[in-house]
């Protein structure tokens, strides 16, 4: 008898991003797709910290010379699993989260919201601006024998791509 076991590919794409006026100036706003491969997963129940990061852009494009960057924010995530309270926390530098179920876990790490990236005097109404969100499993903080898997094996590989879009001021 042959038993053959479907592996689930880890994913990670944006579904939709904006960057829009608030009271404190500029914030971006962002939701990713993601999805842990059982790789990933296993890892985590044995107590590996994943790293994610998370980085958002806002330029001037320029025809005649390169864009010019106003505003870029980055932020690393860190998801881990305490097998004594069977809990995965989610943290970041200045707060964490407790979440009894991974489901729960991934879905407030795939959510940006309300993250300033620039002044509201920063910027010139009469110009064109573009912005950008990207999200990564950055394997350069593993431990080294993870890092060696990172690199031959595609399990750890998750990245969302640079996902660009009109600002609309």
């Amino acid at each position: 008898m042959i038993v053959s076991t479907l592996s689930v590919a880890a994913a990670l794409s944006v579904e939709n991003a904006s960057i829009a006026s608030s009271k404190e100036g500029y914030v971006l706003d962002a939701d990713f797709s993601l999805t842990l491969n059982r790789t990933l997963e296993d890892a985590l129940s044995r107590g590996v910290v994943l790293y994610f990061v998370i980085e958002g852009r806002l330029w001037r494009p320029r025809w005649w010379w390169f864009n010019h960057t106003v505003a870029a924010i980055q932020e690393t995530r860190q998801l881990s699993y305490n097998s004594l309270t069977r809990q995965y926390r989610l943290s970041s530098d200045k707060q964490y989260q407790n979440f009894s179920s991974l489901d729960d876990a991934e879905t407030a790490l795939s959510q940006v919201t309300n993250w300033k990236i620039v002044d509201a005097k920063g910027l010139d109404n009469d110009a064109r601006y573009r912005g950008s969100v990207r999200m990564w499993l950055d394997v350069t903080q593993l431990p080294k024998p993870f890092q060696v898997k990172a690199v031959t094996t595609k399990d750890w590989n998750l990245d969302s791509e640079e996902f660009a879009f009109d600002v609309h001021l």
